[in-house]
């Protein structure tokens, strides 16, 4: 990938537990997604990437994703992982460029197609384990209604907001059963 800021060769661990005396198991994967707010870009890819190794690890097994992606459910990261059919109302979170490149048209172009090409492949589709977790737990900060049954936050300080997530593969048969 061109942009200069980007590495992959960090943002995930991925295991598989298993049962000694069954065929039983769960791949846990866990990561910390890049930190800047602007480069949705590059969380973007990351995920993507990441999606792509824990299909290409054990697809018989469901699995957990969970970790910080420093992203909101209102980000384009979050959108690919857990509401893909939304994520092309993000589309303008990627066209920040905060670098130098020779032709910036060209530049979010390729990032357009990029895009597009991730939509087509064949990855797993996420849910959040805290979908209902505004039934669990009544909610009256502002941002709970946006943000559709994640918890408003994750993060209280000078930032507060949702960056945090655990999620699971919606055709698997892996049912939460409650949050503590």
């Amino acid at each position: 990938e061109k942009d200069p800021h980007f590495g992959l060769n960090n943002i995930a661990q991925i295991m598989l537990l298993k049962f000694k005396d069954s065929d039983k198991g769960i791949v846990i994967a866990n990561t910390h997604l890049h930190w800047n707010p602007k480069h949705n870009y590059i969380r973007l890819l990351q995920a993507s990437h990441l999606l792509k190794e824990i299909q290409n690890f054990e697809t018989k097994y469901p699995y957990i994703l969970c970790g910080d992606f420093n992203t909101c459910p209102n980000d384009i990261p979050y959108n690919f992982l857990a509401n893909r059919e939304e994520t092309l109302k993000y589309l303008d979170q990627i066209t920040e460029i905060d670098f130098e490149v020779e032709n910036k048209e060209a530049e979010i172009a390729h990032r357009l197609k990029v895009v597009n090409d991730l939509l087509k492949l064949n990855l797993p589709h996420l849910m959040s384990v805290y979908k209902d977790y505004q039934s669990l737990v009544p909610c009256t900060h502002k941002n709970c209604k946006k943000w559709s049954g994640d918890p408003p936050y994750t993060i209280y300080t000078q930032y507060q907001g949702a960056l945090d997530y655990i999620f699971i593969e919606k055709e698997k048969k892996l049912i939460p059963t409650k949050i503590l």
